[in-house]
């Protein structure tokens, strides 16, 4: 069986003349708000995304990305198959996964969430059991996260792919995850200000439980969707909301709009 050039790879000089060497590239993100630079490649037959970075602190993002992948796996998380180093620093590979962000945010474009055609107002139409199915999902990833030991950072929309013919949520982008729990040294942790619990901006709070956070998501993104507000009291209380889970939304009272 011959390997792929992709996968054998440990290191090239320049990353986009070697991606254009094995294969196709179809789509390149190069506006991302992050800094980091990604390619849609086509080999042999086989769809990859591949995340590329070269300032330092983005390259301890994805060095810390390949440490969560190594402990943590689940069914709905997209894997970390490959990584390989280049002259400018890091670039992972993941298989290449159909759907779109619920949010993607650039150096161009900020907002849009509410736009008519925005994947989250697309999102935000779907029937209610399927909203709560997707709502599932990323409660059950986060259980694997916190089983093994780690604690979700920087959770929001833009890590949540959604396909739509497929009704299918995925899990992506966890560069910031971390080990925990962990006391906040900083005034803040990364992330979008709407997603995150208030603990998360406080220096000195205690970093813990990822499904505090994946649930606080979770909340956020269901709860202005139009089916969440047309729940009529006889319909049955979601199960991301059962008697199990909603002590994780105790200390949150709302959203960010």
């Amino acid at each position: 069986m011959t390997t792929q050039p992709l996968m054998a790879v440990t290191h090239v000089v320049a990353l986009e003349t070697f991606l254009k060497g094995v294969g196709a590239v179809f789509r390149k993100f190069d506006d991302q708000d992050s800094g980091s630079i990604s390619y849609g490649l086509e080999v042999a037959g086989s769809r990859w995304f591949v995340k590329a970075a070269s300032k330092t602190t983005d390259v301890c993002s994805l060095r810390r990305a390949i440490s969560v992948h190594q402990a943590v796996s689940h069914p709905s998380i997209v894997p970390l198959v490959h990584s390989f180093t280049t002259d400018e620093g890091l670039a992972l590979v993941y298989p290449w996964v159909s759907g779109e962000v619920l949010y993607h945010p650039t150096r161009s474009r900020q907002g849009g969430r509410a736009a008519p055609d925005s994947p989250m107002a697309r999102f935000r139409t779907q029937q209610l059991a399927q909203i709560n199915i997707a709502v599932e999902t990323l409660l059950s990833a986060h259980l694997a996260v916190e089983d093994a030991g780690y604690v979700a950072v920087d959770l929001y929309d833009g890590c949540m792919l959604y396909d739509f013919d497929q009704q299918r949520m995925m899990l992506c982008d966890l560069d910031e995850y971390r080990p925990g729990p962990f006391t906040l040294e900083a005034d803040r942790l990364p992330g979008s200000s709407r997603y995150m619990a208030p603990e998360e901006f406080v220096r000195g709070s205690l970093i813990d439980i990822p499904l505090r956070s994946s649930t606080w998501a979770g909340h956020c993104v269901s709860s202005s969707t139009p089916a969440t507000r047309r729940r009529s009291g006889a319909e049955p209380r979601p199960n991301w909301l059962s008697s199990r889970r909603r002590p994780h939304l105790s200390r949150r009272n709302g959203c960010r709009p």
